[in-house]
């Protein structure tokens, strides 16, 4: 009984460990909070995604403009 405990405890922490990981690069540390090591969750919707969509395209248009 006490093992499949322990399993089930290593599979949720498993489980945990990945999603954290998977999600990190959105934790984003403020200046405001440099000294306090806390920082903001940087969340990205559809609407954020299409707007650095709409950017890049901006982007290269400009750039292909300056190249000729």
């Amino acid at each position: 009984m006490e093992s499949t405990i322990q399993n089930q405890e290593q599979a949720f922490f498993e489980e945990a460990l990945a999603e954290a990981l998977r999600i990190t690069d959105r934790f984003v540390a403020e200046p405001v909070f440099a000294l306090t090591g806390k920082g903001a969750y940087k969340g990205r919707g559809v609407e954020d995604l299409k707007a650095d969509q709409a950017l890049l395209t901006e982007r290269a248009a400009a750039k292909q403009l300056r190249n000729g």
